[in-house]
């Protein structure tokens, strides 16, 4: 859908290596713009949380983004990033 008046976000969650914590991301893809990546972020919740608490916390990122910028004609999607949508970002980017 480039060209296409889209904002994509994607967010994900995971545990890091040892206990150190929850890591959280966020993108954002504007498709108007071929897809280019306008916004991204990675963060740690702390030691004692579990996964779906980061979860929520990129999914609250994100729609704070969202309402940030967000323009009355505007289609926007939040999605969870995944490896294959990963690789349909690689791939948008590069057409």
């Amino acid at each position: 859908r480039l060209g296409d008046n889209l904002l994509a976000i994607y967010t994900d969650a995971s545990s890091i290596k040892k206990g150190t914590g929850i890591g959280i991301g966020v993108t954002a893809l504007d498709y108007k713009q071929q897809a280019k990546e306008i916004y991204s972020t990675k963060y740690n919740i702390s030691k004692g949380q579990i996964v779906y608490n980061g979860e929520l916390g990129g999914i609250t990122r994100a729609f704070k983004f969202a309402a940030s910028i967000a323009t009355a004609t505007q289609e926007i999607q939040l999605g969870k990033s995944t490896a294959q949508t990963q690789q349909r970002q690689l791939t948008a980017k590069a057409q």
